[in-house]
């Protein structure tokens, strides 16, 4: 197995709550991660309207990110009035 976040190959293990395989140093800093189900819904206004790529570039960047799903969206969106 690879670690999913930097690429290293020893010492990896699968993680069912972060949804990934890291190895020890990426797990730590790494927080769990939802379903891209409930990412789906909780991220987009109007799920049904996004691309599926779209959608799958921002959920694959979330899980590799270390942040929960509150603030990966509040780093990543921005209210325009």
């Amino acid at each position: 197995m690879i670690c999913r976040i930097c690429g290293h190959t020893e010492g990896i293990k699968y993680y069912a709550a972060k949804r990934q395989a890291l190895c020890n140093y990426c797990a730590t800093g790494t927080p769990q991660k939802v379903s891209r189900a409930s990412f789906d819904n909780y991220y987009w206004e109007k799920p049904h309207e996004v691309p599926e790529g779209v959608k799958r570039d921002f959920y694959d960047d979330y899980i590799t990110s270390q942040c929960n799903l509150k603030q990966y969206k509040e780093q990543t969106t921005e209210t325009i009035i």
